[in-house]
């Protein structure tokens, strides 16, 4: 008895709720709300509108080359970073050079901290800035920490040569680095020989047209590892002012 009332008192509840009249607009759809954005191109900013998305782009003009990384321009004047012979390469500097042509740059100025590298690259650049200034640029090199190796003859081709107070400068005798597992003959050793007399010469010869030392004195320097700081690099024209 107890468990048919229970059912009846449940019946007359879902009886009575199935028969309520919902409230006007209780289960109707939300309201659509429509938000209109205008985005307004600047300059060269081109915008288009697709469906369900802003499609905004800008044409950069670029008619030349890419400046690298190192290499930056600010009115008419180019300002440069090398900071390793191996991490500036001849290639990059070589196309940063066409655009500074380009662009009709005459003066550059030119940030270095350098401990050297390869005696080739190290020529390499020291060939475009030589001819950079030979094409009417006006080239300031400020040195800061330490120069050596490759770099010394890279600082001393600038109009206006640069040093920090406390700068440090090596000139050292070249090294020859190998890699790998091989066999070599008596000729290849000698062939070695051969160009690495050949660098040394040529380093000699070219740090001897930038300062006063002879090229005769740069290779007796070269014996030994020949450290100085800025005051003895002014003494010798390899650099003009300390700052």
């Amino acid at each position: 008895m107890r468990k048919l009332s229970i059912f009846c008192l449940i019946a007359s509840f879902l009886l009575l709720f199935g028969c309520i009249t919902p409230p006007k607009g209780f289960h109707t759809k939300p309201v659509t709300h429509e938000v209109k954005l205008t985005v307004q191109g600047v300059d060269n900013v081109k915008v288009s509108t697709e469906e369900s998305q802003i499609v905004k782009s800008m044409e950069i003009p670029n008619e030349e080359l890419a400046l690298s990384y190192y290499c930056r321009i600010s009115g008419d004047t180019a300002y440069l970073k090398i900071t390793s012979v191996g991490s500036y390469t001849t290639d990059a500097i070589w196309s940063d050079f066409q655009i500074l042509k380009l662009k009709g740059i005459k003066k550059l100025t030119v940030y270095m901290n350098n401990p050297g590298g390869s005696s080739f690259d190290g020529a390499g650049i020291y060939d475009q800035l030589r001819l950079l200034k030979e094409n009417g640029v006006y080239i300031v090199i400020e040195g800061y920490g330490f120069i050596a190796s490759a770099a010394v003859p890279i600082l001393s081709v600038g109009d206006r040569r640069i040093a920090s107070e406390n700068m440090t400068f090596l000139v050292h005798p070249g090294a020859l680095f190998k890699w790998g597992m091989f066999t070599e003959t008596l000729k290849d050793l000698q062939s070695q020989t051969r160009m690495m007399e050949m660098c040394r010469q040529r380093y000699a010869t070219i740090l001897s047209r930038h300062c006063k030392l002879s090229k005769d004195e740069i290779l007796k320097m070269m014996d030994e590892d020949t450290w100085f700081d800025s005051k003895q690099a002014k003494e010798w024209g390899i650099v003009d002012e300390i700052r």
